[in-house]
């Protein structure tokens, strides 16, 4: 590819002298002729062909391949904002590293609860509560006197302890899906899934990158 661009280089004024008398000329502009070369190598898309253009193929495969890295970092940047803005206004995020609540809530989806005082909840709320000396995500089934009886939507039976309401941390107000998977190989100790997602989230930002889909090598050859 040979682009034409014009450069104008001023010169100095100077003086002429002549027989008994001087004059200053103005400044003149010296015009020099300076191409834009580009390789078919460095294009921004293609390798080279045997006629030393580029190739359409691969161009539409690095165009592609862009658009799709930058999709992908949309939707965990996206994903992440609606997880963790919320608890700038008191929600909490939580995150679910079991299944008891599938198809609802699922593994590595993260949960935002909002505050309560673990009064007068109804029936078929998510409640986050503390359960067998950690923390548990089930739904309330049942109101009784002493407190509420929880149950994970993929479990047969319902929790055999009775959650009373100061136990009750938060209750489910939005659920966003995946963007705790990460965390949920980390507690299962499942390292190759997540060496492999982290390097596949490395390659699609570098992918996403305006420089790796338009990268500039272009070369300016002036005629002197």
């Amino acid at each position: 590819m040979v682009g034409t661009v014009v450069i104008a280089r001023r010169e100095r004024s100077y003086l002429v002298t002549g027989s008994g008398a001087s004059r200053a000329l103005p400044d003149v502009p010296s015009i020099r002729i300076c191409r834009m070369v580009r390789d078919a190598q460095g294009q921004s898309f293609g390798a080279a062909s045997a006629d030393g253009t580029g190739t359409i193929v691969p161009s539409m495969t690095r165009l592609g391949l862009h658009t799709i890295a930058t999709f992908v970092w949309v939707l965990v940047l996206g994903l992440t904002s609606l997880a963790l803005v919320p608890s700038v206004v008191g929600y909490r995020p939580v995150l679910v590293t079991s299944g008891s609540m599938s198809p609802s809530i699922n593994l590595g989806d993260v949960v935002v609860t909002a505050p309560t005082d673990g009064e007068n909840l109804a029936v078929g709320v998510v409640v986050d509560h503390n359960a067998d000396g950690g923390r548990r995500i089930h739904r309330v089934v049942e109101a009784t006197p002493s407190g509420y009886r929880t149950k994970g939507d993929a479990n047969l039976t319902a929790d055999s302890e009775v959650v009373s309401p100061n136990k009750v941390k938060g209750i489910g107000a939005l659920v966003v899906p995946f963007v705790g998977l990460p965390g949920a190989w980390l507690d299962r100790g499942d390292w190759l899934t997540l060496l492999v997602v982290v390097s596949a989230l490395i390659a699609t930002a570098w992918m996403a990158r305006p420089r790796w889909a338009f990268p500039d090598s272009g070369a300016v050859r002036c005629d002197d």
